[in-house]
């Protein structure tokens, strides 16, 4: 994970994701969710809270860009300022959205309001 994502482990609150080879604008759904996941891990087995600030900064990322539409010029259809998960995440992918929904529900809850 850190050869992909290339974070501190220190208290820096700097780290940006950085753009995988994949993906649309270097976002790749699925990859990005499982490692929200690692890095929640991470936080509960160290008691490092960076680990969720990487967490947090990974889903604001993830839905900076696939919660907008190709373009990026809105958010997708059924989103709101005032609810934007509300229109769900795009796969990366062209083909079809199946599945985002689950992956986005993974992105943005976790059990005990660890990205609250």
């Amino acid at each position: 994970m850190q050869h992909i994502y290339k974070f501190p482990t220190d208290d820096t609150d700097t780290w940006t994701p950085p753009p995988m080879s994949k993906g649309h604008r270097g976002r790749y759904l699925w990859t990005d969710a499982f490692a929200v996941l690692n890095f929640i891990t991470l936080a509960r087995e160290t008691a490092n809270p960076i680990y969720l600030s990487h967490a947090r900064t990974l889903v604001s990322t993830v839905h900076g860009i696939l919660g907008r539409t190709r373009d990026g010029s809105t958010q997708l259809p059924g989103a709101a300022p005032s609810s934007p998960l509300e229109g769900g995440l795009r796969k990366s992918a062209r083909k079809t959205r199946r599945g985002a929904m689950a992956m986005a529900s993974i992105i943005t809850t976790s059990p005990s309001g660890f990205l609250r």
